[in-house]
């Protein structure tokens, strides 16, 4: 027994020396594993990210919105970038385990902030072509459609540039539904001119010549363009309406859609949203932006109008006194022959006491070419196109239409002050070729209004008493022996008094005892004779 325990611990050293080696064998199995494991991996770097970030969206939006891609932004090796990046399989190609980008909207700047996610949509909202301007605050609603689960929707808003991105959106969720919407200032865009070229439209004249300008002419949403959208586009304009009753003020249509009908958009119906988007899918969700009322492409997306050129209109600088009426006519005084004009209007309603309008010398300029809802604050607009005769024109010195006021008691006696406001309604004018030309507005002395009136070969009509509770008197001085025609318009355009009259030489005296019977109210006159007209305005009290 003795001799087997001295032989045991004879052994122990050697048994601790194998035991010790295969310890150091196993380290140093460890060491070279992970040397090798680091020496062989696929290596994924800040830099090859960045690339393949650019790679992958380079072909996702247009050349010019590139170089605001990779601008303000770094994918960085932190630890967003390794789970990321864990969720995908590694099989050798390193463009299909880094993760597609697109773009979470900077709302603040031009640039687009990159960032990892999955999945992913984005799209552009431009106008058509070749304008293509940016519709900045859209709202762009993505919500899951049918069989999705449980995911919740979704709200971005387009950037200066018109783009918008929805990063965090859930995986479980395999189609979206993109509705966008803006339904804000409805008036952008939307002037007199476009009345012009939707009526010609109609006419036959001249086609709007863009199925996306029809929709935009479309202001009732009928599928349709009649001349009722031309009415109501009219009462927006004139203030009327705050907004269109039936339309918003934007419409949206998915811009990789074909019109079946290349004549006519309302032949089918034609989409507003995008009904299947797919994150899964490296492919850009755009629309087309389309500015209802304006056909003219004018609407300002989120850029700055051009200078226009100036024309004038002029009115008589009449002298007041308390408690009495004044006529004032208004008369364009430019150089330019206009197809359109509109005028927004301010005077001061303490002082003056509005009493109505009347026609001058352009047909069909009526009381429904006047917005008077903000007459309390003194405010009129006003707008004229060529609805009865599409080859009326209104060229220099024509009386555009009268306004008659009475002088409040107690003011002071001076003259009457009128003036034109911007935001009030757009003071501008059109030619035919639709060039477009802001207004000035002066005033102009009775004197020199008189000498105009007294040119050598004009008739000259004045009308008394006026204002008047009963029969007037015309006193007119002819230059020459005519025949002539005296009319009678109420104010809402309605002939009300024809009479054919022989005129001698110089002045003379026509009575009118029918005006007696006539309602109160604003009336315009014309007398046609000797080749040459003129006209006036007629209050009956």
């Amino acid at each position: 027994m003795q001799i087997f325990f001295n032989n045991h611990r004879n052994r122990k050293p050697a048994f601790r020396k194998r035991n010790f080696g295969l310890g150091i064998g196993f380290f140093l199995f460890i060491l070279l594993f992970v040397f090798m494991y680091r020496q062989f991996r696929p290596r994924i770097t800040p830099a090859i990210v960045e690339m393949n970030v650019e790679a992958s969206r380079s072909n996702s939006y247009p050349s010019s919105d590139r170089t605001n891609l990779t601008g303000n932004a770094r994918v960085k090796g932190d630890k967003r970038t390794k789970n990321a990046i864990k969720d995908h399989k590694l099989n050798g190609n390193l463009t299909q385990f880094v993760p597609l980008i697109y773009p979470a909207i900077n709302q603040t700047a031009d640039l687009i902030d990159l960032t990892i996610c999955s999945p992913k949509l984005a799209g552009v909202i431009q106008t058509e072509g070749p304008y293509y301007l940016s519709v900045n605050d859209v709202a762009i609603t993505a919500s899951p459609t049918s069989g999705c689960g449980k995911c919740g929707v979704l709200n971005e808003q387009t950037n200066a540039s018109g783009q918008y991105g929805f990063c965090s959106l859930n995986s479980t969720c395999s189609k979206y539904l993109l509705t966008p919407v803006k339904d804000d200032n409805p008036l952008n865009g939307v002037s007199t001119y476009d009345l012009v070229l939707i009526s010609k439209h109609i006419l036959g004249i001249q086609l709007l010549g863009s199925l996306y300008k029809m929709i935009a002419a479309d202001a009732n949403k009928s599928n349709s363009i009649t001349t009722f959208d031309i009415v109501e586009l009219r009462k927006l304009i004139l203030g009327i309406y705050s907004k269109l009753p039936n339309n918003t003020s934007w419409r949206f249509v998915p811009k990789d859609f074909s019109f079946p009908n290349p004549n006519n958009p309302f032949a089918n119906a034609f989409p507003e949203i995008i009904e299947c988007a797919d994150p899964t899918q490296v492919k850009p969700n755009d629309f087309v932006a389309i500015k209802v009322g304006d056909v003219n492409n004018n609407a300002i997306g989120s850029s700055k109008p051009a200078a226009r050129p100036l024309t004038t209109i002029s009115w008589t600088n009449t002298a007041t006194k308390s408690g009495e009426t004044i006529v004032v006519p208004v008369t364009y005084t430019g150089v330019e022959t206009l197809e359109a004009i509109q005028l927004g209007l301010r005077f001061d309603p303490s002082r003056y006491a509005f009493i109505g309008t009347a026609p001058g010398a352009l047909s069909g300029y009526n009381a429904g070419n006047f917005g008077l809802t903000q007459i309390g604050k003194g405010e009129i607009r006003t707008l004229w196109f060529p609805a009865l005769n599409p080859e009326e024109r209104i060229t220099p010195g024509t009386v555009l239409f009268y306004l008659s006021f009475k002088v409040m008691k107690g003011g002071s006696d001076e003259a009457f002050k009128l003036e034109l406001d911007d935001n009030v309604l757009s003071n501008a004018a059109w030619q035919e070729d639709g060039t477009e030309f802001g207004i000035s507005g002066a005033s102009a002395s009775e004197r020199t209004a008189d000498e105009a009136h007294s040119a050598e070969n004009a008739l000259q009509v004045k009308v008394q008493p006026n204002p008047s509770t009963g029969a007037v008197t015309m006193r007119i001085k002819a230059p020459q022996a005519t025949k002539a025609r005296i009319v009678l318009f109420s104010g809402s355009g309605i002939r009300v008094l024809l009479r054919d009259v022989m005129l001698t030489e110089g002045d003379q005296l026509v009575s009118l005892p029918e005006v007696s019977s006539l309602p109160a109210g604003v009336y315009s006159w014309k007398v046609y004779g000797a080749g040459t007209s003129e006209a006036g305005q007629l209050i009956k009290e």
